[in-house]
């Protein structure tokens, strides 16, 4: 089997979609429907997993997602752009995965592709898509790497420093950013496991963006391994109707609502305790350059 067969590749035409996505594919676009991204995603099965193959079509208004099953058939899910809450993008080794989360009949839910990270940039270009499609405010392009945002990164540990401008969508400007360590529980002499990964908040222009690692399972300390990736998580500011935290055993948890005309759905994260002064203070700033933003539209 070839690359060709084994990785995801942007697709130019609708007819270059392979069966059995290119039948439901059709079925579903109108022809009020414009193509701008199609991604195909091949189906992978190892020791006894299975990632299913899938096809993700972006038009000029509203994204499609065609998912193979295990068993045979393929189901379809599609909404538009207003009605999507947030996009979250992981890439961990050689494992990376799409989330899209949107509201349908009044109830919060999600789709997910999985790919081969040796194609991360298809999806990370689809992520940033979808993000300018979620929120068409006008906004001066910004340079992420001017000296101004980079004051910002300098205090943080040198792979944050470098993965903040590497995941923040393009032409959005950095304003602040909040960075904890890994928080540990139950210490003791060879155990311990970790509550909170390593992570940081970013506040930009037109989003909130979380960038954390991921969660080490591991309860013994010398087999803890190195970790090899991130859980990004993108969350418009104009989705963004509430926020609270709450207090539990060691950490604490930002709630954020996001909103959108037919509903609403959470998103949490757990921070450490010692963030919570700073974190308060990034979330009310983050308030109002929403109400700023929406004044502006």
């Amino acid at each position: 089997m070839g690359s060709f067969d084994r990785f995801a590749r942007r697709l130019e035409t609708v007819d270059e979609t392979p069966e059995p996505f290119r039948s439901p594919l059709v079925s579903e676009l109108s022809s009020e429907d414009s193509v701008q991204l199609l991604v195909f995603g091949p189906r992978s099965e190892s020791f006894g997993d299975f990632s299913p193959g899938t096809v993700l079509a972006i038009t000029s208004r509203r994204w499609i997602v065609v998912s193979e099953q295990q068993r045979g058939g393929v189901t379809v899910v599609s909404s538009n752009f207003a009605n999507t809450l947030f996009v979250e993008l992981t890439i961990v080794l050689l494992f990376g995965k799409l989330r899209i989360a949107f509201v349908a009949d009044a109830k919060a839910q999600s789709v997910e592709m999985e790919f081969n990270t040796v194609m991360r940039r298809l999806y990370t270009q689809a992520a940033q898509l979808l993000l300018d499609k979620m929120d068409t405010s006008l906004t001066t392009p910004h340079d992420n790497t001017s000296p101004d945002t980079m004051g910002f990164l300098d205090p943080l540990p040198y792979k944050f420093r470098n993965a903040v401008p590497r995941f923040t969508p393009v032409g959005q400007q950095i304003l602040t950013v909040e960075y904890w360590p890994a928080l540990y529980g139950r210490k003791m002499r060879f155990f311990q496991y970790e509550v909170v990964p390593e992570g940081v908040l970013v506040l930009t222009d037109r989003e909130l963006m979380l960038l954390s690692e991921e969660k080490t399972w591991s309860w013994t300390r010398i087999a803890r391994q190195p970790k090899h990736g991130y859980i990004v998580t993108h969350c418009p500011l104009s989705r963004l109707a509430d926020f609270w935290i709450t207090e539990h055993d060691q950490l604490i948890t930002l709630q954020l609502e996001m909103r959108v005309p037919n509903g609403c759905g959470p998103v949490g994260f757990d921070l450490s305790p010692e963030q919570r002064t700073a974190v308060v203070a990034l979330m009310e700033r983050a308030v109002q350059v929403r109400a700023a933003g929406a004044e502006v539209a």
